[in-house]
């Protein structure tokens, strides 16, 4: 199948909308009749107007009191029934690399494997692209990756000796999408008891939120890794979580 049969672009906006937007991923909304996005309205205006006027924000499906799960089906509901509301291709514009840590992505490729739907995904810049260089980690020296949550609760094995970075800790060991207000300081106590499995308590990790601008620096929040309950919500707002291997 060609490309020129794709009915659906998957795109993602960056860390720093709209400076991350690519050339690319600009020149290929503009060819999509609809283009649903995660972005609230009011992000909206900060496109060109003509790409922002065939844009249709899913923001109020992502309600907080139900799983995000629920919430995650009921936007690619909107968006299969865009594919057959509007002419010509429509489009999925998500914040990062689309690809990483989305499930509405993950659900958009599933949906297109069972029907036969042509679905393009175009890359961009991810949370874990900006995080590297915050922390100046070449990933060259080995990284592990893991969902906070995930990796405590499926038990996976890590290398002590290898950098990790997590993802979401501000929700470890919740299903709903909370508010930043409402969120508090989740109960890191599993997560320090199975990181002790391969560190030692004195470790430090850091907890690092990416600038939305580059003249802005990062907001980065050292701690051990027995202390890591310790932080306060700022602190792990929007966060991801790097702990460095142990040097030999």
């Amino acid at each position: 199948m060609s490309n020129q049969d794709t009915k659906l672009f998957i795109a993602g906006c960056g860390q720093r909308f709209p400076y991350h937007m690519t050339v690319e991923t600009i020149e290929l909304l503009s060819r999509c009749s609809r283009v649903f996005t995660v972005l609230p309205s009011g992000l909206l205006d900060l496109m060109p107007l003509e790409l922002s006027s065939r844009c249709e924000s899913v923001w109020d499906s992502y309600r907080t009191d139900r799983p995000r799960l629920q919430n995650y089906r009921d936007v690619v509901a909107k968006i299969v029934n865009g594919l057959d509301t509007w002419d010509g291709p429509v489009a999925w514009l998500t914040h990062g690399n689309p690809i990483v840590f989305d499930t509405v992505t993950d659900l958009l490729i599933r949906y297109g494997s069972q029907t036969g739907t042509h679905i393009q995904v175009i890359p961009a810049i991810s949370s874990i692209d900006t995080v590297l260089i915050d922390v100046r980690h070449d990933p060259s020296r080995g990284l592990q990756v893991f969902d906070a949550t995930v990796l405590v609760r499926d038990r996976r094995t890590i290398s002590p000796d290898t950098a990790l970075l997590l993802l979401q800790p501000r929700f470890f060991n919740s299903d709903m999408p909370l508010l930043e207000e409402e969120a508090g300081i989740p109960d890191f106590g599993p997560l320090v008891q199975f990181l002790l499995q391969y560190f030692g308590p004195d470790h430090e990790g850091v907890f690092v939120r990416s600038s939305r601008r580059w003249d802005e620096p990062a907001h980065v929040a050292p701690r051990q890794l027995k202390a890591l309950s310790q932080v306060t919500l700022h602190e792990i707002a929007d966060s991801s979580l790097y702990i460095p291997g142990i040097l030999p």
